[in-house]
């Protein structure tokens, strides 16, 4: 496994803010879905980038189809890579989208291991089924 490239100024960037601007924004929990669901799909959008994807998916666009709140405690997205006919999903935790400075970019590092996971496991399962199960979810 690679060294993560993700760090705050990539945090920032992607969300569209300065580093400070985004520390304070990211420090305080979303009030409305419209900004969780704003923030999971930056988030995600960084993980496409930096994540270390299975050869099957190494040279595929991928782009968010759609956000969903699943629970208060969760989010999932739903992504689709050009080469495949199902999307993936993905969960991604509402407490990891929220937080100082250094908790935000170790909650990204550990889930962009994780999204590797899933993006592996995920193109191994729809090469049999075709049903995406419990994958989805983080620990």
């Amino acid at each position: 496994m690679t060294t993560s490239q993700i760090n705050f100024s990539r945090i920032a960037d992607i969300l569209g803010l300065e580093e400070a601007h985004a520390e304070v924004f990211l420090a305080i929990p979303p009030l409305v879905q419209e900004s969780l669901f704003f923030r999971v799909q930056c988030f995600t959008e960084l993980l496409l980038q930096y994540s270390e994807r299975p050869t099957a998916l190494k040279d595929q666009w991928a782009e968010i189809k759609s956000v969903q709140g699943q629970t208060n405690e969760e989010t999932c997205v739903f992504i689709q890579f050009s080469s495949m006919t199902e999307q993936l999903p993905f969960v991604v935790p509402v407490t990891s989208v929220t937080g100082h400075k250094e908790m935000i970019v170790s909650n990204l590092q550990k889930m962009e291991r994780h999204f590797s996971y899933v993006m592996n496991e995920w193109v191994r399962t729809t090469k049999h089924a075709s049903e995406n199960k419990a994958l989805c979810t983080v620990h």
